[in-house]
């Protein structure tokens, strides 16, 4: 489960200090998310006059007015909207499935946090009718691993050897794992990528 996730709880109930588990420096703030627009360049055109803010305070229509950088999945509606068609998707809190292959998916568990998956998508033309970029794991170490690969000129490199010619035009999705330690994430690995024609 990711570790922003919000646990609704029926009126009256109580939580033992047992059952909380003690999280520091984990969440990806505003501030975090300004990085992505620094080096990201083959993702999407050059971005002036960025605007951030978290995903309560957006509407759809600000999403249409512009390209947009959608950082974490379970705390941001507009992520799971935006992707809820695509190929690799998340499902329930702690999964990533494969929607073509049933047999495919990658998942950890609320109290193994020894590592974390996370999906990386550009969608060209999105329901918004602009680009859309997502940077979403399935807790906060896989989103950030999500955003490091995002701004990292070699993992890009070499993403962009792998791909074929054309991709350029197409939808692009990347399915990270991170073994996270000390509740940081190491350096994201490659599980598969996606091209998706549209």
């Amino acid at each position: 489960m990711g570790l922003e996730s919000f646990i609704p709880l029926p009126p009256g109930a109580k939580i033992d200090a047992q059952d909380l588990i003690p999280v520091k420096d984990t969440f990806v703030t505003i501030a975090m998310s300004r990085q992505p627009q620094k080096s990201c360049p083959c993702w999407c055109a050059a971005i002036s006059n960025s605007t951030f803010d978290s995903a309560t305070n957006v509407a759809f229509g600000d999403l249409r007015e512009h390209p947009t950088i959608l950082i974490g999945a379970h705390n941001n509606s507009w992520t799971l909207t935006m992707t809820e068609n695509l190929r690799y998707v998340f499902d329930r809190q702690n999964a990533i499935v494969d929607r073509s292959d049933s047999q495919k998916h990658w998942s950890t568990t609320s109290h193994q946090l020894a590592e974390d998956y996370a999906i990386v998508s550009r969608v060209l033309n999105s329901k918004t009718g602009t680009t859309v970029i997502t940077a979403a794991g399935i807790g906060h170490a896989g989103t950030r691993a999500a955003a490091d690969f995002l701004t990292n000129p070699q993992s890009i490199s070499a993403l962009v050897k792998s791909l074929p010619k054309g991709w350029e035009r197409k939808n692009i999705q990347i399915v990270l794992h991170t073994s996270v330690i000390n509740q940081l994430p190491s350096a994201p690995e490659r599980r598969c990528y996606l091209l998706l024609v549209k």
